[in-house]
């Protein structure tokens, strides 16, 4: 609904899996809405897993689609104990 008022123009996630951003990217194709534009996920020297899953299922993304925007935003949180 958002989507046809033009109150939503890109979409993006935060702190998804890999396998998350494709299902959402599936279920947006199969409803003819754009997809994820961006990702959102912890990225520092301790927490580098993104770079497993998450980096290589938005460069699925961006060949897929054609997007040349598509891309993920590191949050390098300090973590304290």
């Amino acid at each position: 609904m958002a989507v046809q008022q033009g109150k939503i123009l890109y979409s993006g996630s935060s702190n998804f899996a890999g396998w998350h951003i494709a299902q959402a990217q599936a279920a947006a194709a199969q409803r003819n809405y754009p997809g994820l534009v961006s990702e959102q996920s912890i990225y520092n020297l301790l927490t580098r897993s993104v770079e497993l899953e998450v980096i290589p299922a938005a460069q699925v993304v961006v060949a897929v689609q054609a997007v040349h925007d598509a891309g993920t935003v590191p949050v390098a949180s300090l973590l304290s104990k």
